[in-house]
């Protein structure tokens, strides 16, 4: 607070200007009970008037060698305009503190959106965010579990079964849990600070976050910090599953687009050529592939054998079973009587 006086010094100069012209032998400013700054001749007591920020009272302004009524109404004015200043400059502290603390977030949250940046695998996301979110919110540790993947920083910092029943806790009633200064680490025998939050993904709590601090208590700031990580987490982890699933879809229609090609090359690439007959025959399947065959056996001097079939069902079920039947029919065809 005397670093906050002295910075208006140039103003209590200029007050204790007006007051030595007013007749006054000296002013003069009093910080914990003792005169931090004086200007002319000083001779306690004489009147002074309180500077108080609400209930608290900051300092004294005082003046000596004139008394009077009107004086010390002046007095309790000036003393009243400090005390505005002093509010405002605590305000515009706290504001710009606000600022940076803001900045600051988002500085960390540009940070961890970059470091993640290229990360697809799930088991890469949560390590990656773990130790991110850990670096970010300046704590000791972090989990992320994600259904049965979890992701430590920077190692398994907690291996009891109390924490263990807390990340169920939370993932059973989707409520976050704060615990601040109680919670003791049976391998480490330090007391703990345990904040977990609640991840939920497509409408179901699906995950948690949970940050470990060996040195400081999770208060609201650090907790507002921690949902909003949260809230991003949530956010990563939905597009890491969105892109496994894109993933799995590409994956599964290229493997039913090769079952396509080998299924139309089980059926015949040629018409039988017969001379009193003409042949022809053509499968397109509902889907990629499904249960519809058909195959000609034509042997020399042997009677032309058409084989057509149809499997109940479509899809890969009813393929396999097709590929099956076929080459048993077509097996068989060739060796009957």
């Amino acid at each position: 607070m005397l670093d906050v006086f002295k910075s208006y010094t140039p103003h209590l100069a200029a007050l204790a200007d007006a007051w030595l012209a007013a007749g006054a032998q000296g002013f003069y400013l009093m910080h914990a009970g003792q005169i931090q700054m004086s200007w002319g001749n000083i001779e306690l007591p004489g009147m002074a008037a309180p500077i108080r920020r609400g209930r608290e009272t900051l300092g004294e302004l005082g003046v000596s060698g004139v008394e009077s009524s009107a004086a010390q109404r002046r007095l309790a004015a000036d003393a009243q305009l400090l005390a505005q200043l002093l509010a405002r400059e605590s305000e515009l502290q706290q504001m710009t503190s606000e600022m940076l603390e803001v900045q600051d977030q988002l500085l960390a949250f540009y940070d961890l959106t970059r470091a993640m940046r290229g990360q697809i695998g799930m088991e890469e996301t949560l390590q990656l965010f773990a130790s991110e979110t850990a670096r970010l919110a300046r704590v000791e540790g972090a989990v992320l579990q994600m259904d049965s993947l979890k992701a430590y920083y920077p190692q398994m910092i907690v291996e009891d079964t109390l924490l263990e029943q807390r990340l169920v806790q939370v993932l059973s009633d989707g409520q976050e849990l704060v615990i601040n200064s109680y919670y003791e680490c049976a391998l480490e025998g330090v007391l703990l600070n345990v904040c977990m939050l609640p991840l939920i993904i497509r409408d179901e709590v699906r995950g948690v976050l949970g940050l470990i601090s060996k040195s400081s208590s999770f208060s609201a700031p650090e907790l507002k910090l921690a949902r909003a990580m949260a809230e991003h987490a949530r956010s990563q982890i939905e597009q890491a599953l969105l892109h496994q699933e894109l993933l799995g879809q590409a994956r599964l229609q290229a493997e039913m687009e090769v079952a396509r090609k080998v299924q139309l090359q089980m059926l015949p690439q040629h018409r039988p050529t017969l001379p009193t007959l003409d042949v022809y025959a053509s499968s397109r399947p509902a889907r990629e592939v499904g249960g519809d065959f058909y195959d000609f056996v034509v042997q020399p001097d042997r009677p032309l054998i058409a084989i057509l079939g149809d499997v109940s069902g479509k899809g890969i079920s009813a393929a396999l079973i097709m590929g099956m039947i076929h080459a048993i029919t077509k097996s068989a065809a060739r060796f009957m009587p």
